[in-house]
């Protein structure tokens, strides 16, 4: 939900709601407390309940800034041809280290998917130099370890607790490990 208003020069501006992340946090304590003690341990999830509570009274004491345009990445003109953006291989490496796909990737700097492939090769960068060097049945036993008594748990969550762990796998390997 954005508002509007007008700047001191008259300008019409777009206001940043909090509304809605706060409607999102006021739902979460059900979530918490329906999980506590069977998917949570109680003392994490009490925990969790007192965090999300003090979140949402800071995210209420915030005032409405103007939203600013997206980030784009800047272009650099050259002789002839057209302009190139300026990709880093920094910025490439800090997007890969937090697992962002390269469709995230492009939405993120906003460039086309065949840009972001280029930088990649040109910077010598993989993403499958990030994924584990796991075989099919030490796949099979994590997957199994981390669903084992918990069946409410779906392939999103299972490859969220995998990564917390630091192994990174390739959606269709795990969907292969994953019990149905």
């Amino acid at each position: 939900m954005e508002s509007n208003f007008d700047d001191k020069d008259g300008n019409d501006q777009q206001l940043n709601s909090i509304e809605p992340v706060i409607t999102r946090m006021e739902a979460m304590p059900a979530s918490v407390r329906s999980a506590r003690g069977r998917l949570v341990e109680v003392e994490v999830a009490d925990e969790m309940l007192l965090l999300i509570n003090e979140l949402i009274q800071e995210a209420s004491d915030i005032e409405p800034q103007p939203v600013l345009p997206g980030f784009t990445v800047p272009r650099i003109r050259g002789q002839t041809g057209r302009p190139f953006f300026q990709i880093t291989q920094e910025q490439l490496i800090f997007l890969l280290s937090f697992n962002f796909t390269i469709k995230q990737i492009t939405e993120i700097l906003g460039v086309s998917r065949s840009t972001v492939k280029l930088r990649l090769r040109q910077y010598n960068l993989s993403l499958r130099g990030l994924y584990a060097q796991l075989s099919d049945e030490a796949l099979d036993n994590l997957v199994l370890g981390i669903v084992s008594g918990n069946d409410e748990l779906g392939p999103e969550a299972v490859r969220a607790q995998l990564v917390g762990e630091g192994i990174i796998v390739q959606r269709r390997c795990q969907a292969k490990s994953y019990p149905h």
